[in-house]
């Protein structure tokens, strides 16, 4: 049997902001979905990824720092770039299961982003998640 690939678990949708979405509006999003991540997209690339842990941070900062009116503010105007974590690991279509496991355990989130392409120009074709690879048949295991 032929050992499958991300592309065979990977999937297609999935949410994401663009960077000048405000940390507001990307809490707000992820307080309303069971979404434990959230993809900064722009124009089809990859730039980052940022977690509920890492928008609470920055939220407690900011309204501990300006009191709650100055903070909510700031929430809505600073974008969800500051928060996220750029350039973060990513797996292309035709990585072996076992090699996506491996980076899962390296990166520490629940989630690794599929891209195609080279570098700057990574576009973002689908994500693979502890859930998709925990699903994966025995056989396949390291």
């Amino acid at each position: 049997m032929a050992a499958r690939s991300v592309s065979d678990i990977m999937r297609q949708r999935f949410v994401h902001v663009t960077p000048e979405t405000s940390l507001s509006e990307a809490f707000e999003l992820m307080e309303v979905t069971p979404l434990a991540f959230l993809l900064v997209v722009e124009e089809g690339r990859l730039l980052g990824i940022v977690s509920h842990e890492e928008l609470q941070g920055s939220r407690e900062k900011l309204l501990k720092r300006k009191g709650n009116g100055e903070g909510q503010r700031l929430l809505e105007e600073t974008s969800v770039e500051v928060a996220m974590k750029a350039a973060p690991e990513t797996v292309n279509p035709n990585c072996s299961l076992a090699e996506a496991e491996k980076r899962f355990h390296s990166e520490g989130r629940g989630v690794i982003p599929v891209t195609t392409g080279h570098a700057c120009a990574e576009k973002l074709v689908g994500i693979v998640t502890e859930n998709e690879l925990a699903l994966k048949p025995r056989s396949e295991e390291m």
